[in-house]
């Protein structure tokens, strides 16, 4: 994940510059945090994968965004 975590956070400081976007590279960046310590969590439970899964389709979603053409 550590590859992913660094591409994906690239993707972030690229696409998303300026402070217009700070806010949204915390919840981006935010979320990885998650989808990451759920993912290496020695108990995890149902509801936690379900929410680092959420949060994973949450950078998947933001990103997509963030890289489509404006207009």
């Amino acid at each position: 994940m550590q590859n992913t975590k660094a591409r994906l956070g690239r993707v972030v400081d690229v696409e998303l510059p300026g402070s217009e976007s700070t806010e949204l590279r915390k919840v981006v960046r935010a979320a990885i945090e998650l989808a990451q310590a759920t993912k290496h969590r020695r108990n995890g439970d149902r509801r936690s994968a379900g929410m680092a899964a959420d949060a994973a389709l949450l950078v998947t979603h933001l990103v997509r965004r963030a890289i489509e053409p404006a207009g």
